[in-house]
């Protein structure tokens, strides 16, 4: 999965019978076809709390502003790694949802799932799907979660060394993007 703006669908607060279809700039119901597969090839739609800050990351990502100086690539890469972090992953076929609240109820679960083997909870997927999972499926998303997240920073801390070298090697955004592909 590699976040393309262009192409790209949006939970707008905590809807769960639309998305914003950035393709299309309009919203489409979770169960539209289109939509359904693009989820299928294992993307995940992007959390977003208010609609003012939808347009205002797609305007930002859609400009094609290029970023010539070290801190501008800096500021880039950071938004790269919180971008592909919160883009969301799947996990045994559950559309886990990886943005800040995601991640807190997971852990949440989490916590209750090592104390008690036998527990079970409906969860929603990121796609507005409800799953009853067992605590060994929370365990398991919790860890695979924990590993994207890693992944993502892991990503960004290869990069830094190379755009604050002097002269730095990594001078374009598209090394940048190829980095959280």
């Amino acid at each position: 999965m590699y976040f393309n703006v262009f192409n790209w669908y949006w939970i707008v607060a905590d809807s769960v019978t639309e998305v914003f279809s950035s393709a299309r700039s309009i919203y489409v119901p979770v169960a539209d076809e289109t939509y359904q597969a693009w989820v299928a090839v294992g993307n995940c739609p992007t959390r977003i709390d208010t609609e003012h800050n939808l347009i205002a990351v797609l305007a930002v990502q859609a400009s094609g502003i290029t970023v010539p100086s070290p801190d501008g690539l800096i500021a880039y890469a950071s938004n790269a790694r919180w971008v592909k972090e919160v883009a969301g992953i799947t996990v045994n076929g559950v559309l886990v949802a990886t943005d800040d609240r995601s991640k807190q109820m997971i852990l949440g679960a989490r916590v209750k799932a090592n104390a008690d083997s036998a527990f079970t909870t409906p969860w929603v997927g990121a796609d507005g799907s409800i799953t009853v999972l067992t605590a060994a499926q929370i365990i398991a998303i919790s860890d695979a979660v924990l590993s994207h997240v890693q992944s993502c920073f892991q990503s960004f801390a290869t990069l830094v060394p190379g755009l604050i070298a002097t002269p730095p090697t990594i001078t374009t955004t598209a090394q940048i993007d190829a980095a959280f592909k």
